[in-house]
């Protein structure tokens, strides 16, 4: 399930009041919460984009959330004039919570 943003990206505007939702969470499901520059560079010609990166989402993080984001960086094409932050933060609700994460 994706939930779709109430508003600009955090801290743009200040002052803009986001809708407040509540989503339980099954076990072992979660949120992934990205910057955009997580989806938005160019592969290619093309732009990643968000869809893209939603099924390679859908394909590995909840498998092994570090393989993931160190498969991601791999497929980004840094450069030394890139300014766009990549950043993630994944949190999963369940029993198993360092299955697979970053300090298991």
């Amino acid at each position: 399930m994706q939930l779709l943003p109430s508003g600009p990206p955090l801290r743009i505007d200040a002052d803009y009041e986001y809708t407040v939702d509540r989503q339980l969470l099954a076990e072992d499901e979660g949120v992934l919460f990205v910057s955009d520059g997580c989806y938005e560079w160019k592969q290619g010609n093309d732009i990643f984009g968000w869809e893209r990166f939603a099924s390679f989402v859908e394909q590995s993080l909840y498998k092994d959330p570090k393989g993931f984001w160190v498969d991601l960086l791999k497929k980004i094409p840094f450069s030394p004039r890139d300014q766009d932050d990549v950043s993630m933060m994944f949190f999963r609700n369940g029993k198993n919570l360092n299955k697979g994460g970053f300090d298991g």
